[in-house]
């Protein structure tokens, strides 16, 4: 069972996400494959560190007549976390040349020791493992400072599966993040975790030999603000159970399981070179840091564009994965969908769209005629008036054969004028007229078919004989003073 991606499509593409994981991989092409050699060569339990410290002990014996100086350069390299390096090599070979340095009772196990010391640098010779590399210069080991440690380990991976394993948690929670939150609150909370995850290893931890590298804690924290604000949100799974296959949805906080099983076989994904208490600190660090900045930042951006449920990110998301699901044969499915859209928002124009497009499938004529009427309304809203005219042509004989409310009528009557279709908004005028006469639908049918025959038609008798209409009861305690008004600047002409 394997997690593939959220349920709903992407409404805008993630690049923060893209960048990071670019960024990685990188990294990752720019330190392999002999770096990762090189660090198995370099852990502290590690044959040839092992060996390496056997004759440090020799050479520092107190039985030795090691200069001073040598002495504490052993010591100091010793210290360090590329030990042995080039430099520790040629002190040994030194102490090799001048036996009189150790002491008598030692050289016989000084010789044994060298000669597998050798052996050891003579095999990573062979296997063009190098005394220094760039993956060392940037991986977090537990007697190096912090800084900059903290901001460097997490580009660095130690085998291609952990990389490809951080990069798909990455993007599984990175791009949803960043679409909800925004990019720069995404690269925050990768970037934080990344650094408080190590942080907290090297705190609780102290001195015990461990090596960080990847971006496993990073990407626990991305994946503990998710849960904590997206919990619920759908994520779609492949599994296989012998021949059978196929995909469904689950909430995404079970992808925490998925996440937990990789990190406790880290050991499996780096080979061997992260494993042991560190590897799970990193992690829980992580993770914890994740949950404790959800919820502040979750409360920062509640209600902005970026978090609410209403928000048009979120709305756009709906309305694909509705028509994704009409194309799947679902139309009852992505009906309710859109409905909930348009609760939120009723004049979420690609909602409308869809719908109306589900209506005319589900041989619902009337609610598609009223959608399509709210189409064009909103479209002239937006400045789309191709969009509007468009869907009035493909309607226009059927608008007559549907039932459309007083209100609808009117509405579609208005629009038809922006479209300066005089003619066309004049019928719809009339039909308000005649289907609910002596009403307030009908005054303001009759006014504006008037002042469509007197400003642009040019035929002020029929301006003037609607205008009159309005002069007499019901009409006139509400349109009196306009259609006088009116009436006078026709006399006047």
């Amino acid at each position: 069972m394997i997690p593939i991606g959220r349920e709903t499509i992407l409404a805008r593409f993630p690049w923060a996400t893209v960048l990071l994981a670019s960024f990685s991989a990188l990294c990752f092409l720019g330190t392999w494959p002999r770096p990762t050699a090189f660090l198995s060569a370099r852990r502290p339990d590690s044959f040839l560190v092992r060996q390496a410290r056997t004759l440090v002990s020799l050479a520092s014996d107190n039985g030795s007549n090691l200069p001073a100086d040598l002495r504490v350069r052993l010591e100091d390299l010793r210290t360090r976390p590329q030990f042995p390096d080039e430099e520790t090599d040629s002190i040994f070979q030194s102490i090799q040349n001048n036996y009189e340095y150790l002491n008598t009772f030692k050289r016989p196990d000084w010789g044994l020791q060298y000669a597998a010391y050798l052996d050891a640098r003579k095999k990573l010779s062979d296997e063009q493992v190098p005394w220094r590399s760039v993956l060392d210069r940037y991986v977090f080991r537990s007697n190096d400072p912090l800084w900059p440690r903290l901001g460097t380990y997490f580009w660095m991976h130690a085998g291609a599966l952990h990389l490809l394993v951080c990069l798909y948690f990455l993007w599984l929670a990175g791009s949803h993040m960043e679409e909800v939150w925004g990019s720069i609150t995404t690269v925050l909370i990768y970037l934080s975790g990344g650094a408080v995850s190590a942080a907290a290893v090297w705190y609780l931890l102290p001195g015990e030999g461990w090596v960080l590298v990847g971006a496993t804690g990073a990407a626990s924290a991305l994946l503990g603000a998710l849960l904590v604000r997206r919990w619920t949100e759908p994520m779609r799974f492949f599994y296989t159970l012998g021949v059978t296959y196929g995909v469904f949805s689950v909430p995404a906080w079970t992808c925490l399981f998925i996440w937990a099983y990789a990190v406790y076989h880290i050991d499996w994904l780096t080979g061997g070179r992260l494993n042991g208490s560190a590897a799970a600190w990193l992690h829980g660090a992580g993770f914890a840091w994740g949950l404790a900045v959800g919820w502040p930042a979750g409360l920062r951006l509640r209600g902005k564009e970026g978090d609410s449920e209403a928000s048009p990110i979120l709305l756009d998301q709906r309305v694909k994965k509705a028509g994704r699901l009409f194309k799947e044969g679902k139309a009852e499915e992505s009906r309710g969908i859109l409905n909930k859209v348009l609760e939120a928002d009723p004049g979420h124009l690609a909602a409308l769209q869809e719908l109306m497009a589900v209506q005319e499938y589900l041989q619902h004529p009337d609610d598609a005629g009223r959608t399509a009427v709210k189409i064009i309304r909103t479209a002239l809203e937006e400045g789309r008036g191709q969009l509007a005219d468009e869907v009035f042509r493909r309607w226009s004989l059927r608008f007559f054969q549907v039932k459309l409310s007083p209100q609808d009528q009117l509405s579609l009557a208005q629009s038809l004028e922006s479209l300066q279709m005089w003619r066309e908004a004049l019928a719809y005028y009339r039909s308000v007229v005649d289907q609910v006469p002596e009403t307030s639908f009908a005054g303001k049918a009759l006014f504006a078919s008037a002042k469509i025959h007197k400003d642009y038609l040019r035929k002020t008798d029929d301006a003037a004989q609607l205008l009159r209409r309005l002069l007499d009861p019901p009409y006139d305690l509400e349109w009196r003073a306009l259609a006088e008004a009116e009436l006078r600047i026709i006399m006047k002409r």
